[in-house]
């Protein structure tokens, strides 16, 4: 893991671009008896982050530094970190520049093509629905007549909700040991 920003002795973020959503490509047809066109199709073009650094300090090394990480054609995840955001996209890397004969201060940037646009949380979310609740505590004394380990839930439900912005595929596993009366899955 290369840090970015925190890191002003060696090198200082100017800038970065391509986090906000990507242009979406949109496919329209004209219909030669109607006004304006219609749409056909629409999908997100890829994420293009560009990231200008101004290198500072012993500027040689701290290239050569940055060199053993970002590598043209290498795979490179930029994570991106707010007060409301802990997330993280894969690229891979279309360009690392910079004048070698600058005099005064060296820029470079690094340009990233990340062909899947959407950004991924850094915390997976996983809720198991279960009509089982678990009684057993540790340290554990057994006496003589036993205890309760679990405890069955008449109905299981739970709501799950996607606090993203944007939609997220699903994984439903339903395991049943028993007779199942009319389950449901909702999508509001």
């Amino acid at each position: 893991v290369l840090q970015l920003s925190g890191m002003e002795h060696k090198w200082q973020i100017k800038s970065i671009t391509g986090l906000n959503q990507p242009n979406a490509a949109l496919s329209l047809s004209v219909i030669p008896t109607l006004d304006g066109e219609r749409l056909n199709s629409a999908r997100l073009e890829k994420r293009n982050p560009l990231i200008t650094l101004s290198i500072n300090g012993n500027v040689e090394q701290n290239l050569l530094e940055l060199n053993t990480v970002i590598q043209s054609k290498k795979f490179l995840r930029l994570y991106f970190k707010s007060n409301l955001f802990d997330v993280h996209v894969d690229g891979t890397v279309e360009s690392f520049e910079y004048d070698h004969f600058e005099n005064g201060k060296v820029v470079a940037q690094i340009s990233l093509i990340c062909e899947n646009p959407y950004w991924i949380s850094n915390e997976d979310e996983e809720t198991t629905i279960s009509k089982t609740i678990s009684l057993l505590e540790f340290p554990i004394s057994l006496p003589a007549e036993g205890i309760a380990v679990s405890e069955i839930k008449p109905k299981a439900s739970e709501t799950i909700k996607n606090s993203g912005n944007t939609d997220s595929p699903i994984i439903i596993r339903l395991e049943a040991n028993g007779k199942v009366v009319s389950p449901k899955i909702k999508d509001e």
